[in-house]
């Protein structure tokens, strides 16, 4: 393949991903708000059935009795109208889902099929793997125009394994396409500028579609989501465009004629059969799980793996929870417009932080990981205080009109939220380079499992984030979040100078211990060996002491 289809095939893929996940991540940002929406206009708007009729039959009494028992200032009739209002609510809960349990769902498929990546994209190819993943992203976004919890959980499910196969085939296929590390680099730089633009374009869009709104309407939601599907498909066909294999095991090919090109492709086709594949896959799988779980019960995955299970709880936060309180903090003018605004300030500090790794990699080489670390930390930290400060701490649950809890701030503020969203995103970018560069300099020998690992732990932490979300209030989820943030600080430090040959950044001007130490051995020997010479010819030579 020449230089210029690589190059090619890196804009390809990079647009592809741009498109898909324009639709994907701003959906996942205001999942649960759209959920909560439908449910309101229903309830605003549904003239109930006899379906209800039975429901009432069936829960009255025990609702009257709930809410007598624990509001006891209220007479008969007042709740004996509270008590029918939940159960209606209650009836539409039954009825449609709920977007913090669908993206629970999604992490936790995808923490558990992670391991069974690899084996796919070998089995399909990264094209295929790419082109029919992308197409559930596709349908976990149309669930959204009538999301009801069969639809909504069925492709949160399907979306967790074409989530972690999508990922793989992309990582690999980036690979193939950069044969030297100075092309890799340029490569990376291309396809993640054009990736992380997706979390920008979906929000000015909801910026400026949802301003005066006070909730998702049926209208606005289709409208929004016939978009977001007609990108993904886009994005899905852009995929099949990609010079290479349609399925099957890829290879990387020099710089030869094409016709050779085809005949290599055709000759390794003939030597590997189908059952010998299958049996290879099945061995990858069952390896890369071996081999995972054997590393995490060492002592440098035990002390690095609390900083994954933070950027599980972080990520869950700024992609679902933070956007959702936004959206349901009433007493702020245009609340519903403010989500929008909230994502694309996440989008601006990720790109902002990564362009600060790439473009500064050389200052940031003289920084160890422990000082970024804590940086990102305090940025985070700062996020979190202003959030208990800017919203009341039920409106993670639930959309309010009250003020925030603490007082301190007489109204939710735009321009705190927008400061929070930041905030956030700019130390997300942080935490993921010190994950990234720890683990290939940490794990030299096991870079591919302790990756495996780290993706296993990150998600299954962001599933079981979102799905307590729906139980615990802004102040819980926050605690939680700090509790984590200071648990990691503490064992990537023992990480980080328990394994110092391995982790730490050596100045320019020193020499390794180990280096050293192989230096010292090295020239005992050739004393050693000099001195036997020496005697054994009955040489009495001087041996100079080396300089």
């Amino acid at each position: 393949m020449g230089k210029d289809w690589k190059l090619i095939n890196v804009v390809l893929l990079g647009l592809g991903f741009m498109l898909v996940f324009t639709a994907f991540q701003t959906t996942s940002m205001i999942g649960k708000y759209v959920t909560d929406s439908v449910k309101k206009e229903k309830m605003e708007t549904s003239e109930f059935s006899d379906m209800f009729v039975v429901f009432k039959e069936a829960n009255y009494d025990e609702y009257v009795e709930l809410y007598q028992m624990y509001e006891a200032e209220i007479v008969e009739e007042y709740a004996d109208e509270i008590a029918i209002e939940k159960m209606k609510m209650d009836l539409i809960d039954s009825q449609y889902g709920d977007g913090f349990i669908s993206m629970s769902i999604v992490y936790a498929v995808f923490a558990l099929s992670n391991f069974t990546a690899p084996a796919i994209v070998k089995l399909f190819g990264h094209k295929g793997t790419m082109f029919v993943s992308g197409l559930t992203y596709l349908i976990y976004i149309i669930t959204f125009l009538n999301p009801t919890p069969t639809f909504l959980y069925t492709a949160s499910m399907i979306l967790g394994f074409g989530a972690a196969y999508i990922w793989t085939a992309q990582g690999d296929f980036l690979h193939l396409q950069s044969p030297d590390e100075k092309l890799m680099s340029r490569n990376t730089g291309i396809f993640w500028c054009m990736f992380q633009s997706s979390l920008l374009v979906g929000n000015i869009y909801i910026m400026i579609a949802w301003k005066g709104e006070s909730y998702v309407s049926s209208e606005m939601r289709t409208t929004l989501f016939t978009i977001f599907a007609i990108l993904a498909s886009v994005g899905c066909s852009i995929f099949l465009l990609l010079k290479g294999k349609c399925c099957g095991p890829e290879t990387r090919y020099d710089e030869v004629p094409v016709e050779e090109q085809e005949l290599k492709g055709e000759n390794d086709e003939k030597n590997v059969s189908e059952p010998e594949e299958s049996q290879g896959a099945l061995k990858t799988i069952s390896s890369s799980i071996k081999a995972a779980f054997k590393l995490l019960v060492t002592k440098k995955m035990l002390l690095i793996a609390p900083l994954f299970m933070y950027s599980g709880f972080e990520l869950s936060y700024f992609s679902g929870v933070h956007p959702t309180t936004v959206g349901n903090s009433k007493n702020m003018a245009d609340s519903s417009s403010a989500v929008g605004m909230a994502g694309l300030f996440v989008g601006i500090g990720e790109v902002l932080g990564g362009g600060i790794f790439v473009f500064g990699a050389k200052m940031m080489e003289n920084i160890s990981r422990t000082k970024i670390l804590m940086g990102c930390c305090t940025l985070h930290i700062a996020a979190y205080g202003l959030s208990l400060c800017n919203y009341p701490f039920s409106a993670n649950l639930d959309a309010t009109d009250n003020l925030p809890t603490l007082g301190i701030l007489s109204e939710t503020s735009r321009e705190v939220a927008i400061a929070i969203a930041f905030l956030l995103g700019l130390g997300d970018a942080g935490v993921n380079n010190v994950i990234y560069t720890s683990i290939t300099k940490g794990f030299p020998e096991d870079t591919t499992s302790a990756f495996a690992l780290m993706k296993f732990i990150q998600s299954a932490t962001c599933a079981l984030c979102f799905f307590i979300s729906n139980s615990i209030n802004l102040f819980m989820a926050i605690t939680i979040l700090l509790s984590f943030l200071f648990l990691s600080l503490v064992t990537f430090t023992f990480f980080y100078y328990s394994f110092y040959d391995l982790v730490k950044e050596t100045p320019r001007n020193e020499t390794p211990r180990n280096e050293l130490k192989i230096l010292v051995q090295k020239l005992s020997e050739q004393l050693g060996n000099l001195s036997a010479e020496q005697s054994l010819s009955g040489g009495a030579s001087r041996v100079a002491s080396p300089t």
